[in-house]
């Protein structure tokens, strides 16, 4: 009897042993600290196209712009094609390119390159939906595919949700089941709109020569040189403006203007709407460029027309918000004291 319950013992403590070390073998497969693409980082300088895909389809296909060929396109400087050298191909579906939001497509690309994979998670594919990881394929996926390519290279991953303590997302393979809580938090944009650059114009103030409004409004700023600190209103001299900085600050709000939704120019569209405000802008290394303003059921679109990029300018309409419309519907009346206000403020002295 006492040897059978020996017997029994090591037995057990070999069972436990076996499964205790079954165990500890599979923990000590799975790396502490790895990163998320081995080879990626020697070849980040030649990545070219970024594509991202969630359940309803393409969200984006970004490509890197060319001196000789895309950046042509677009209406930024040859100088600046390396600052500004990604496009969206076939916006809103018109086969067209777009320049996209540079800060936002470096941004991600720098997580994917510095991504480690901290924490093994499930391998349970009924598990998948609690971390956003199930397949793209299937119609509930919370998940965001990001494919990276340089020139044949490619790499794979789905991006689902951050963390619950905010430290990191969790991310998956496509061909593998292992999950994993990610170091970097991904900015993943779900509409083509997310990753668009929205900023209109390359030129800065100090680079706009002159203003004009051209339609029943009838004004025009200008500076004789780029040397010159301020705008002058061309033969009004003799008016007192509202306040030093004013005529400056039309030339920054139509530098920086941003649209709120970009479409394909529709000329039928276009001609429905009722006219607000029309300006011309010229730089002083000669561009010019016309604004066309005009507003139908609750919007406001923005058009413009430039010998600079002519073809890029005439592909879009720009939809922009109620606070653009105010910045370029400037009348005279709004850079200078008239002679009412003017007695008023000697009055009140």
């Amino acid at each position: 009897m006492n040897k059978q319950i020996i017997v029994l013992v090591v037995f057990t403590v070999a069972a436990v042993s076996g499964s205790w070390f079954l165990l500890k073998s599979e923990e000590l497969a799975i790396p502490k600290s790895n990163v998320l693409f081995e080879d990626i980082k020697g070849h980040a300088q030649a990545i070219d196209k970024i594509i991202l895909r969630n359940n309803l389809g393409n969200i984006i296909t970004a490509e890197q712009m060319h001196m000789e060929g895309n950046g042509s396109h677009f209406p930024i400087d040859v100088a600046e094609v390396k600052t500004q050298r990604w496009y969206v191909t076939n916006v809103n579906d018109s086969g067209k390119g777009y320049p996209a939001d540079q800060v936002k497509l470096s941004e991600l690309l720098g997580a994917l390159v510095k991504a480690e994979l901290v924490e093994a998670k499930t391998k349970q594919v009924s598990k998948y939906e609690r971390l956003g990881l199930k397949g793209i394929e299937e119609g509930d996926s919370q998940a965001v595919e990001v494919s990276v390519y340089a020139g044949s290279r490619q790499w794979n991953v789905l991006i689902g949700k951050d963390a619950s303590n905010g430290k990191g997302t969790y991310v998956r393979k496509p061909v593998e089941q292992q999950t994993w809580l990610s170091d970097q938090k991904f900015d993943i944009g779900e509409s083509q709109g997310d990753w668009l650059n929205h900023t209109l114009f390359s030129f800065s103030a100090d680079n706009v020569r002159s203003i004009q409004r051209t339609d029943e409004e009838q004004w025009k700023i200008e500076k004789v040189d780029a040397g010159e600190a301020d705008f002058q209103l061309v033969d009004r001299q003799d008016s007192e403006l509202k306040y030093d900085s004013v005529l400056e600050t039309l030339a920054k709000d139509i530098s920086s203007i941003e649209f709120d939704k970009l479409h394909v120019m529709d000329d039928e569209l276009w001609d429905s709407l009722s006219a607000l405000v029309s300006l011309e802008l010229e730089t002083f290394v000669g561009d010019r460029y016309s604004l066309a303003l005009a507003e139908g059921n609750d919007k406001i679109f923005l058009q413009i027309t430039s010998d600079t990029s002519s073809d890029f300018w005439a592909s879009w309409l720009f939809e922009v918000s109620s606070y653009t419309k105010t910045q370029l519907s400037k009348r005279l009346t709004d850079f200078i004291i008239n002679q009412n206000e003017s007695l008023n403020a000697s009055e009140g002295n």
